[in-house]
């Protein structure tokens, strides 16, 4: 598919029939969101499948295995890893138990990241 791809409130039955062997290609952005903490959205079968994401491929209360992000890296946050993944980054850093303020640290040299003029929230000292 082009253009980009979202899950917003996923549960277990959100990708039903997800069989092994698939692959869902998405020409953007793909954005894989579960409810919450205790509704996640479920991305597995019995076999390996694909994510093949040109942009970004990001998601929070997931649980995933025997997925393959292809293209680019898969990071999800409070999420649950399988174990049986490639190119996927599970943080277990849950934000949203940060209380006050966190110091975040932006390379913008020329060797450094690229940043995006869409930072928001953030207080620069």
């Amino acid at each position: 598919m082009t253009g980009n791809f979202s899950i917003a409130n996923g549960t277990h039955t959100s990708f039903a029939g997800y069989t092994t062997g698939r692959t869902i290609t998405v020409g953007g952005n793909a954005t894989l969101n579960g409810s919450s903490s205790t509704t996640l959205l479920y991305m597995a079968s019995a076999g390996y499948d694909t994510m093949a994401v040109t942009g970004t491929l990001t998601g929070t209360y997931d649980s995933i295995d025997y997925n393959y992000a292809k293209i680019s890296q898969g990071y999800v946050s409070n999420s649950i890893d399988g174990t049986h993944n490639y190119h996927w980054n599970f943080d277990p850093d849950n934000y949203g138990s940060w209380s006050y303020q966190r110091a975040v640290f932006l390379n913008t040299t020329v060797q450094g990241t690229k940043t995006s003029s869409s930072i928001s929230q953030f207080l620069f000292a």
